[in-house]
């Protein structure tokens, strides 16, 4: 017996509600339906722009507010809007702006102007109308503005009820009067600030909520809960969870419901027992339905247990759910898998891998030497932070032609070392270049090797230039920020679309990059008919061919360091390479004319500075391939003139208190550096004691007596 009284009064509860609407309009920011039907979108009629303005019960942003000018209809012929005699309901919260018992306003109603084929509601002077379109159809209840805005912050909730039989219509929640009825609404427009004839009313505006629409005549009580439908409450709190809980990080979940007042929330939580408080904004909540909640936490200890709960707090008051409990991850040695090597050319190769580092900072480092025991070279890899097997690709450059490379992918965190296995890849043979058309190797003169026109210094400068060692050209600046250029008559220079490669070794001296630097041209100073190249400061290049088409890319450069600069054209495509790795690619149609090659000089000879060592200057009259300029910069780095080939090793690495360095050139300085570029110690000496510095990555630059820089990683553990 309990157990039937108990569904009888679920049956009761339930009956008293109202239903789910057909269509329902929050107007909270926007004119979206949310009911169960779908419907075309609105479509305004007259002018004016509709705003948002705060609903009866003070929440910004809630309601719209539409000026008189701008009503709004949707053509319904195809929706589920209640016709002829069905059941219908419409309920809406509507205010009268400025209001003053002489002014019309029109609200909400849907069909035609022809007799007992509409159904809605305006406001004529005092009277409440409640209208089906017609002589003895329509129905009108006075009352005063002064009544209207006596409650609800001069809000009024009407609804409009029809069972197909009975019409009844509803004031504030209070029933005003019941009538037999046989509707036959037609189905052509739904209307707001409208009559459905569209005549506009003579009131300033009107504001619009909650606008529902059932298929189905609802009873007096489910309309008082509608309109009743305005207290507010403390907020509540439920389904309180922990997720993707990792070392450092957990995301909270949570369910809250605002009761009709804007909510805000939090998530608390500290290690427990007895850690420091943290509090961590959530998102805010409205409305009366519950709404799921996700938040991230970081920057968490690993292996650490914390407790947490929510917080959500409104104008009713705050509420707390119960505390729960959460355990981070321990973080274990780092985790390589899916080794394997790509993009091998003669002298170079990709070595790509995944690293899980547990959620800790983790360096990573390729160790590889032509022998499966002997693995002593390295190159460094990226420092990963992941809890995942992210994917990594480390490039390894320098290598032998036609060699055969093992190779190992290394990896250490605070928990411990890993290591992959052994794996090998073979270098192709080189293909090599075809004789350049000119070369000059400045090996103590300005001659070209081939017997061809030598290089003169330009008689518009006297400026000095030396031959260091007999091994490069120095262009050195006077007193005034000049320096000198050189130009020859080279009767063999690609001319118009010809294909061509030039190849240049350069190192730009300490300061000069303050400067435009003006490396090489030929041609005429006339619009693309021009090839030549200046250095832009220490970021950017202009391979230019005077005019409109130069390209202008990407180069960072330093200081006292060589480089070997190699320019492409293939007849439709322009291509750099720097150290014989591709730097940027265009598409050009050149038309170079001119046989005067000019060095450290535009076309025009009006801008001529080159402050920095040349050596070893091609040029060809054919395009190289990607092959070629590898075989051609391996060929480079093996000859004996002055090139960047300062060799040195650190030793251990990683390391935590001694540092050795073994160089076969004698030692000038030594300098340290953070990744973030900060110098954090420096010394003359080929061992350092640097067991104060921080663990981490760093960078390791070593300088020879001949000014000669490289740099290379080191791990402080």
């Amino acid at each position: 017996m309990k157990k039937l009284l108990h569904f009888m009064l679920l049956l009761t509860l339930t009956m008293s509600f109202a239903q789910t609407p057909i269509y329902k309009w929050d107007f909270d920011g926007n004119m979206n339906n949310s009911g169960l039907a779908t419907i075309l979108p609105w479509t305004p009629s007259g002018t004016g722009t509709p705003s948002y303005v705060m609903d009866r019960l003070g929440q910004p942003n809630k309601a719209i507010n539409l000026p008189n000018t701008l009503g709004y209809f949707i053509d319904i012929l195809s929706g589920a809007m209640p016709a002829g005699n069905a059941p219908r309901t419409f309920s809406v919260w509507v205010k009268f702006v400025n209001d003053n018992d002489a002014k019309t306003y029109p609200v909400v109603g849907w069909g035609n102007g022809a007799a007992n084929q509409a159904f809605g509601f305006w406001r004529n002077g005092i009277q409440d109308s409640y209208y089906t379109w017609g002589s003895g159809n329509d129905y009108t209840f006075p009352s005063t503005n002064a009544q209207i805005q006596s409650v609800n912050n001069g809000w009024v909730h009407i609804a409009m009820t029809h069972d197909g039989t009975t019409l009844s219509v509803f004031y504030n929640g209070v029933n005003l009067g019941n009538y037999s009825r046989t509707l036959n609404t037609g189905n052509q427009n739904f209307t707001i600030n409208r009559l459905v004839n569209a005549s506009a009313g003579t009131g300033d505006a009107i504001q619009l909520d909650d606008l529902r629409i059932y298929n189905s005549g609802l009873t007096a009580t489910q309309v008082a809960d509608i309109y009743n439908q305005t207290s507010t409450a403390a907020p509540t709190v439920s389904n309180v969870s922990a997720t993707n809980i990792g070392t450092t990080t957990a995301t909270i979940n949570y369910t809250v419901n605002a009761n009709n007042a804007a909510t805000n929330t939090e998530v608390r939580y500290a290690v427990s027992p007895g850690g420091t408080l943290v509090t961590l904004a959530g998102p805010n909540a409205t409305g009366t339905t519950d709404t799921n909640f996700s938040v991230n936490l970081t920057g968490l200890t690993q292996n650490t247990t914390y407790e947490y709960n929510i917080r959500a707090v409104n104008s009713q008051g705050n509420t707390f759910s119960t505390a729960l409990f959460f355990t981070t991850t321990s973080v274990g040695a780092p985790v390589i898998s899916s080794v394997s090597v790509s993009n091998i050319t003669s002298t170079t190769a990709t070595v790509n891998f995944s690293l899980n580092s547990g959620g800790t900072a983790a360096p990573t480092t390729i160790n590889y030497g032509t022998s499966a025991t002997a693995l002593t070279s390295t190159t460094q890899g990226p420092i990963v932070t992941s809890t995942n097997a992210a994917p990594q690709s480390v490039n390894l450059n320098a290598l032998t032609p036609n060699t055969t490379y093992f190779y190992q992918v290394t990896s250490v965190n605070a928990n411990g070392l890993a290591s992959s296995s052994v794996n090998s890849f073979t270098t192709p043979a080189l293909a090599t270049a075809p004789p350049p058309i000119y070369h000059y190797k400045f090996s103590g003169n300005l001659n070209e090797e081939n017997g061809g026109p030598a290089l003169v210094l330009s008689p518009l400068t006297t400026l000095p230039f030396v031959f260091p060692s007999n091994s490069s050209l120095l262009l050195e600046k006077d007193n005034l920020n000049r320096t000198p250029f050189f130009l020859a008559t080279l009767p063999n220079l690609p001319q118009g679309n010809a294909s061509r490669t030039v190849s240049i070794r350069i190192n730009f001296e300490i300061g000069s990059l303050a400067f435009n630097q003006n490396i090489f041209s030929w041609g005429t100073s006339v619009n693309n008919q021009a090839y030549g190249v200046t250095q832009e400061g220490v970021n950017n290049a202009n391979h230019y061919f005077w005019g409109p088409t130069d390209f202008i890319h990407s180069n960072p450069i330093s200081s006292a360091t060589w480089y070997t600069l190699t320019y492409v054209y293939d007849g439709s495509n322009v291509t750099i390479y720097k150290n014989g790795t591709l730097l940027q690619s265009t598409t050009r149609t050149l038309n170079t004319n001119g046989t005067t090659f000019r060095l450290g000089a535009t076309p025009d000879q009006t801008v001529r500075f080159l402050h920095a060592r040349v050596d070893d200057l091609q040029i060809y009259n054919t395009a190289l391939t990607a092959t070629q300029i590898a075989s051609l910069n391996a060929t480079l780095s093996s000859n004996d003139f002055n090139v960047n080939n300062l060799k040195f090793n650190l030793y251990p690495n990683p390391t935590s208190d001694i540092l050795n360095i073994d160089s076969e050139n004698e030692l000038k300085s030594v300098e340290i550096y953070s990744l973030q570029g900060q110098k954090v110690m420096s010394s003359k000496n080929n061992v350092i004691n640097i067991s104060d510095l921080a663990s981490g990555l760093y960078l390791v630059q070593v300088t020879d007596i001949e000014n000669i820089t490289a740099t290379k990683k080191l791990i402080i553990k």
